[in-house]
């Protein structure tokens, strides 16, 4: 198996470790760019011994709004969540 932020990064789109996130994220939509659209889903790295959130966010004009929808620290499984999901 790949490590677990390479395969991330082979499914989804990095956009963590910014203004917008101050973990390591990657954008699996179903809007086609991260940070842009409400309610859009994200893979986290939560970096405590190997956990990943997947959590959906909405921006805010002063505060967003983040949904923690399940968490693991299987990363196929939680990729593979998201494509039933995003179905």
């Amino acid at each position: 198996m790949l490590d677990p932020e390479e395969y991330l990064s082979r499914h989804g789109v990095g956009c963590g470790l910014n203004a917008d996130w101050c973990v390591q994220a990657w954008h699996f939509g179903p809007a086609s760019g991260p940070n842009m659209s409400p309610g859009d889903y994200y893979i986290l790295d939560m970096e405590r011994d190997g956990f990943y959130e997947i959590v959906r966010r909405f921006p805010g004009e002063l505060n967003d709004e983040i949904l923690t929808v399940m968490e693991s620290q299987d990363v196929e499984h939680l990729v593979a969540m998201l494509r039933i999901i995003l179905k």
